[in-house]
């Protein structure tokens, strides 16, 4: 099992049985005080249904809880790679995409295992202007980092990706699955996962937000097409 009193959890859960956790109302994360061994709890949750219409045009929402986030002492150059991934876009949903086109079509997911680690400037730096490889946890704070630099408020979440180990009626995730991305506060729709990795469409069938926003995503206009706003 996993240590820590952190539940896994889904993006909108709407019921818990067999254990009692404190829900986070914003992130949707469950927390077990105190913690207990191998807890056994059974999770339902909803899936929002949104048309990709609406996510084409959508703005992004600058209230949201933790989405403009303090960034620290941000190196200048890659304040200047921020303006230049998103094209001088004001901060809205399409420019959040074209943020994730910039960081999957420009890097390189790091396999094997001499993996890069961390995830302060430094490592981000090191990431975004030199190696430009990197695992899901640089490519997730880079996006968050370059997203809040150019308005777009995002944060940072940690889970597991889908695993294909079955074990009776279970399906076994472990730390080799965890896996970390951004997410986007959509007005009116909440927190969107994004995937600059370009890795969650090689999971299978998408539906509700997750297909939604792949879709949103198709209709993006090639990059050279895409202009600030005079």
């Amino acid at each position: 099992g996993l240590p820590g009193p952190w539940l896994p959890s889904q993006p909108v859960p709407t019921g818990v049985t067999g254990v009692d956790p404190l829900v986070d109302q914003t992130a949707g994360a469950l927390l077990l005080d105190p913690p207990a061994a191998d807890p056994r709890y059974r999770l339902t949750w909803s899936s929002p249904d949104v048309d990709a219409a609406r996510l084409e045009g959508a703005e992004v929402d600058p209230k949201a809880e933790g989405g403009l986030g303090e960034l620290g002492q941000v190196p200048p150059d890659v304040e200047q790679l921020a303006r230049d991934a998103v094209r001088g876009l004001r901060p809205t949903f399409q420019s959040a995409l074209q943020l994730e086109r910039f960081l999957s079509t420009n890097y390189q997911v790091a396999v094997g295992t001499d993996l890069p680690t961390g995830h302060g400037w430094p490592q981000l730096r090191r990431f975004l202007l030199d190696t430009r490889r990197g695992t899901s946890e640089q490519f997730a704070a880079s996006y968050v980092a370059l997203a809040r630099l150019t308005g777009i408020p995002a944060r940072l979440v940690v889970g597991f990706s889908g695993s294909s180990e079955v074990d009776g009626d279970y399906r076994v995730v472990r730390n080799r699955d965890v896996l970390a991305w951004p997410e986007v506060a959509v007005d009116g729709v909440g927190w969107v996962p994004l995937d600059p990795t370009a890795s969650a469409a090689k999971t299978g069938q998408q539906t509700g937000l997750a297909k939604a926003t792949a879709l949103a995503r198709q209709q993006l206009p090639p990059e050279q097409q895409l202009r600030p706003p005079q």
